[in-house]
């Protein structure tokens, strides 16, 4: 008697209970599954970016005189200054500074002193384009590019030591030029506030104080300049 009352109280609890079908069987011996249903949902390739690299790169005036310097009392390569114009306005202090120092030119060779008052929305110039510059405008589209700079001297010229630098500073009454900190390994520059503007300028040393042995003449070839593009996987800062 008291079994079956045991059996009955079972069988109303039984009948209480929610049904779950899905998890009515228990998993059978040997069996990998827990009890708990799965869900599965492929996961695709949605868009693709292509990466597709492009640069221009522009060359300045990769000629340099041998000039003497009498402060250090000897010969060197110099750039050249090229000339660059400006437009006057009225309220434009530059330019009128620039007349007054003797550097404001009137032609676009930089040959004719400008000694007359300046006129407004005329062209003057003045000679403040260093040579030897190199810049590199990344066009790239989903990927961007970094450039190395290099020399290699001629043979005859192995004295040479070509140098790159990002920043230089030119006193144009005397037209000397003062370069800033070497590029590490010849590797251009952003400047600031040029996204994608890469530049830096040849510059040159002798690996030794003497003088060279060989002659040095007009339209010799110094060496060669190289600049190689590569992927830039670094961060923008």
């Amino acid at each position: 008697m008291k079994k079956t009352i045991i059996c009955g109280i079972a069988s109303l609890a039984m009948a209480a209970a929610p049904v779950f079908s899905a998890f009515a069987e228990p998993p059978q011996a040997g069996s990998s599954t827990s009890g708990n249903m799965i869900g599965t949902h492929d996961v695709t390739v949605g868009e693709v970016d292509e990466t597709v690299y492009s640069v221009d790169i522009s060359w300045g005036d990769m000629t340099f005189d041998w000039k003497y310097d009498s402060e250090k009392n000897e010969y060197g390569f110099k750039a050249r200054l090229g000339c660059s114009g400006y437009l006057m306005s009225a309220d434009d202090t530059y330019l009128t500074a620039a007349k007054e120092e003797n550097i404001l030119f009137s032609d676009d060779s930089c040959s004719v002193l400008q000694t007359s008052e300046l006129i407004n929305d005329t062209t003057y110039y003045m000679k403040d384009n260093v040579g030897g510059s190199i810049k590199i405008e990344d066009l790239s589209v989903n990927g961007k590019v970094k450039a190395n700079a290099s020399f290699l001297a001629e043979e005859g010229y192995e004295w040479v030591v070509g140098k790159f630098s990002n920043t230089y500073t030119l006193t144009p009454q005397t037209g000397d030029i003062e370069y800033g900190e070497d590029l590490n390994n010849g590797l251009l520059e952003k400047l600031p506030n040029s996204s994608g503007i890469y530049y830096g300028w040849l510059y040159f040393e002798k690996a030794n104080s003497q003088m060279p042995s060989g002659a040095i003449s007009t339209s010799d070839k110094i060496g060669t300049v190289t600049v190689t593009i590569s992927p830039d996987y670094e961060s923008y800062e």
